[in-house]
């Protein structure tokens, strides 16, 4: 009984004390620094095991920051700063190393700081060392789904079948294909897709941007060869919570992970390949433009199964064709339809176009009003149609225009009706628009 007595209290001592133990310590007070641009930092220890830190510049600037524990197991904190780039700091006392992030997280400095003058003067080995710091040009991730994320943010990587991100299969990474090889792709990122400094890659649907194209070597990054437009993957709104995107640029069927229209471009542009090995390039698209910043390429030999390709890339271009049809009209007038096939037509022959227009559509219900943006005055009317044609190799498309009649005042309007605009163009089945 005496010896259980004393255990009890034991037990109530040490669980009075648990704060006290789990509590962290911070550095406080006013730490010198051991880095060019950066003077000193005050540190202020906050409730709930905060730390402020204020950092004071050469240049007589100063940023404020709240950090807090990355975990309960380690010392190391981290915050942001107001331009959303992040510090993280790694007391070892007497000494505090501090790495400065950017946006996407990629450690573009390091500093060291000294709790007085004497430690930093003694500190000069571990300073100089600072200079060839590992983590320098690195990304340091929060919650990375493994080790290989870990090393490969801000990569594209590719894969002979579906991965598991986090549980990757190393042994299905490849950087070589052969064609009509099944191809996974995974771009890994340093954050997750909603934290919003991704948005240069989304479109406003918040689809991500992605090109496609073959690659004089590795060192450029424009593409001989490439996908005419950008194309784009869907993204679910799980998805965009996530640090990473996974989709099959060249499946074994169907076009998983991807837009039909993507994957029938996709498998368009390896049906064309000339039978040779070639540098493939696939990156994501900022806006408008391409870059490596992230960027993945791999060896495709083209010299055998392309007959997988044409075929894969036959079976989509059916898939995609059964997805139009002709749009309905609006207005019902027979002598209006003759003169819009003829105007459009005429600017066809005009401009050297290859295709042959053959039937006309109006897709608004009612002429438009076109008024001048300064006097308001009348200018003409508009209405949209959409155009029919067939082209020298067989295949059939639909395009919208915009047509004008001309104002000659008192309310009469030209006879003569011209094309104004030109709007986007879709591949259609032939039978379709007889």
């Amino acid at each position: 009984m005496k010896v259980f007595y004393i255990q009890l209290l034991i037990a109530l001592f040490v669980i009075g004390y648990l704060p006290e133990l789990s509590a962290q310590s911070h550095p406080e007070g006013t730490y010198y620094s051991m880095m060019g641009n950066v003077t000193n930092v005050v540190f202020t220890p906050k409730k709930g095991n905060y730390l402020q830190a204020e950092f004071f510049f050469f240049d007589g600037d100063r940023e404020k920051a709240l950090l807090k524990p990355l975990d309960k197991k380690t010392k190391i904190l981290e915050g942001k700063f107001d331009d959303n780039t992040f510090v993280r700091l790694m007391p070892d006392k007497p000494l505090v190393k501090f790495y400065f992030l950017s946006e996407y997280r990629r450690v573009y400095n390091v500093g060291l700081l000294a709790s007085s003058k004497k430690t930093m003067r003694r500190a000069r080995k571990q300073f100089k060392a600072l200079k060839t710091d590992p983590l320098l040009g690195k990304y340091l991730l929060l919650h990375p789904t493994s080790a290989f994320h870990q090393k490969n943010t801000h990569k594209i990587v590719f894969f002979s079948e579906k991965p598991v991100v986090g549980k990757e299969d190393l042994t299905k990474v490849k950087t070589s294909f052969k064609a009509g090889e099944s191809i996974w792709a995974v771009a890994y990122f340093s954050r997750p897709l909603s934290d919003g400094w991704y948005q240069w890659y989304l479109t406003r649907r918040k689809e991500l941007r992605f090109g496609i194209g073959i690659l004089e070597d590795n060192k450029k990054s424009d593409f001989v060869t490439s996908i005419d437009l950008i194309r784009t993957l869907p993204l679910t709104t799980i998805d965009l919570q996530k640090n990473y995107a996974v989709f099959a640029l060249v499946p074994k069927k169907g076009h998983q992970g991807m837009y039909l229209s993507s994957a029938l471009l996709v498998t368009e542009l390896m049906a064309q390949l000339e039978p040779t090995d070639h540098l493939m390039g696939i990156g994501l698209v900022e806006k408008h433009s391409y870059s490596r910043k992230i960027f993945g390429t791999f060896t495709l030999d083209a010299s055998q199964g392309m007959k997988k390709v044409k075929a894969l890339h036959k079976t989509l271009k059916k898939k995609n064709l059964a997805r139009y049809q002709l749009p309905k009209a609006q207005m019902n007038n027979p002598a209006l339809n003759k003169q819009v096939l003829q105007a459009i037509q005429r600017f066809g022959q005009a401009g050297g176009w290859k295709e042959t227009f053959h039937k006309v559509v109006i897709t608004s219900p009612d002429w438009q009003t076109i008024t001048h943006e300064s006097t308001g005055n009348i200018m003409g009317r508009m209405i949209e149609a959409a155009c029919a044609a067939k082209w020298p190799d067989g295949h059939c498309t639909y395009q919208y225009f915009y047509f004008v009649q001309d104002h000659q005042g008192g309310g009469k309007y030209s006879q003569t009706v011209r094309r104004h605009a030109t709007g986007r163009q879709y591949t259609i089945d032939c039978q379709k628009i007889k």
